[in-house]
């Protein structure tokens, strides 16, 4: 037996905003998932162990 599980998830947060003209045009960054605060999520298996989906999370400025 196997899965594949895939989420896509997005919330605005008012404090994650710059003005893109200061910044070349820059409306993407990625930075580390350590460094802002993001929703819990916990995907439990308990066959295997519990572990984080990804490191890396993409804010976008619009």
């Amino acid at each position: 037996m196997s899965e594949d599980f895939r989420d896509f998830e997005s919330w605005y947060d008012q404090f994650l905003t710059w003005n893109k003209n200061e910044y070349g045009g820059l409306h993407e960054v990625l930075v580390s998932i350590d460094e802002v605060w993001t929703p819990d999520l916990l995907v439990e298996n308990t066959y295997v162990s519990m572990r984080s989906m990804t490191t890396w999370l993409s804010l976008m400025n619009s």
